[in-house]
């Protein structure tokens, strides 16, 4: 099976999970959904389709993803352009070291996580930004073996405050992984104590 695609009965199980209910206030407002790990684009593809119970038109759902293989990002990109409206979005790219949305927020935000990604080649330009207090990774650093955590902060750093959800599908390592004071026990501490968490499956 490609790395780059989620099946599609996970892609309709984290789709049906993720958009039960619609988060916008205004449902005159765009749909926008994110995906920063987004390979060939079915995820997004899928969700863009539960995403037709909320909206009146298709021109009101916008498709926005990340991709860092070059291949998998063009038939994405194409996917997006069948699936989305106008503004839907797909770029090419390294998502934790080149946000391509930077300051932007999403009502849906969905993932299927790279496993055991190392990221010690860019090592430097995460711990600097995890000094910002406002940077994507303020909240901890995992280890440099498994980069799934770090997707999660960067994704907790999309959500929309006025409304918003995400589901994403990772190991079952980030509920054990890390000692007590580790940066991955910290990131799960403070998902919790901010109930962020609805649901694991």
């Amino acid at each position: 099976m490609s790395p780059y695609y989620t099946t599609d009965s996970l892609s309709h199980l984290i789709s049906e999970c993720l958009m039960y209910i619609d988060t916008r206030s205004d449902k005159e407002d765009i749909i926008t959904i994110y995906d920063p790990v987004c390979g060939t684009g079915s995820l997004l593809a899928t969700a863009g389709e539960k995403a037709k119970k909320f909206a009146i038109h298709q021109s009101n759902i916008s498709l926005c993803g990340q991709e860092v293989s070059v291949f998998p990002y063009a038939v994405a990109k194409a996917l997006a352009l069948l699936s989305g409206n106008d503004e839907s979005k797909i770029c090419y790219g390294n998502t934790l070291t080149d946000d391509m949305f930077p300051n932007r927020h999403f009502n849906y935000i969905l993932a299927d996580m790279p496993l055991g990604l190392q990221w010690s080649p860019f090592k430097d330009r995460i711990e600097q930004e995890s000094y910002d207090i406002e940077g994507r990774f303020n909240l901890g650093l995992p280890t440099t073996s498994d980069s799934q955590f770090l997707f999660i902060e960067h994704i907790i750093s999309k959500m929309d405050p006025q409304g918003s959800r995400a589901a994403f599908i990772t190991s079952a390592s980030v509920l054990w992984s890390g000692t007590a004071t580790s940066g991955e026990s910290r990131i799960r501490r403070w998902m919790f104590e901010k109930d962020f968490v609805e649901t694991i499956i």
